[in-house]
């Protein structure tokens, strides 16, 4: 079996190349371009704790929150150290079109043909630490996730593209573990948007408004 994977390099390797795994069969690819980049990586080995695997086998199960408790224990959050750096100002600077004190909306970087608005994808980056997820989310939160909401507002003034044309989603399992919100065009498409992994912030508002602990009530679909 070939496996495709997508990796996003945020700084070049400390050697002279990437080792993209160490069992059999490896390549080590000489690198001299700017970063963050993109690449593309096809193997007969499966990588583990790389990007989604595209042809490999998974399955969706319904997952409690006793099992997201379990598994929150086995997060690595080192993954999400680039949401800090935007946050502190250290990368993407010219990327960050609004910034307050609870968010930043940021352009995706998933975004590259930017001159395609059909294509828009904007990230709201929570500022708090202790929120990794959905799952954390409960009444306390509205006032936080209201904010993010009007964030629609700011990204459709931005682009000059009507709100109702923003999908505005949070992804459960989330890829990194450091709450965010995706605004995206409602006419791209993207796997990323799986109705499977994807929460309307709309109706987790709605959600949490008619029960506080609702996300730790309900089982969640997810992905294995």
């Amino acid at each position: 079996m070939i496996y495709k994977y997508e990796l996003v390099l945020d700084k070049m390797p400390e050697k002279e190349g990437l080792l993209i795994c160490e069992k059999s069969k490896c390549k080590t690819y000489l690198l001299n371009v700017a970063v963050p980049i993109k690449l593309s990586v096809e193997t007969d080995v499966e990588l583990s704790g790389l990007s989604k695997n595209i042809n490999g086998k998974s399955m969706i199960k319904l997952e409690s929150y006793y099992e997201y408790l379990l598994f929150r224990k086995k997060i690595d959050r080192s993954g999400s150290s680039w949401v800090r750096d935007i946050l502190e100002s250290v990368r993407e600077v010219e990327n960050v079109i609004y910034r307050d004190a609870e968010f930043v909306i940021v352009e995706n970087i998933k975004w590259h043909d930017k001159e395609n608005i059909n294509n828009l994808a904007c990230l709201g980056l929570v500022k708090r630490e202790d929120l990794l997820c959905l799952r954390d989310l409960n009444k306390e939160h509205l006032p936080l996730l209201k904010n993010l909401l009007r964030g629609v507002e700011i990204v459709s003034a931005h682009y000059k593209i009507a709100g109702d044309q923003i999908r505005t989603f949070i992804h459960y399992r989330p890829s990194t573990w450091h709450l965010h919100i995706h605004y995206v065009n409602i006419h791209t498409a993207n796997v990323g948007n799986m109705i499977e992994s994807s929460h309307l912030l709309q109706n987790v508002i709605h959600n949490i408004t008619l029960d506080s602990d609702y996300y730790k009530k309900i089982k969640l679909s997810v992905f294995e």
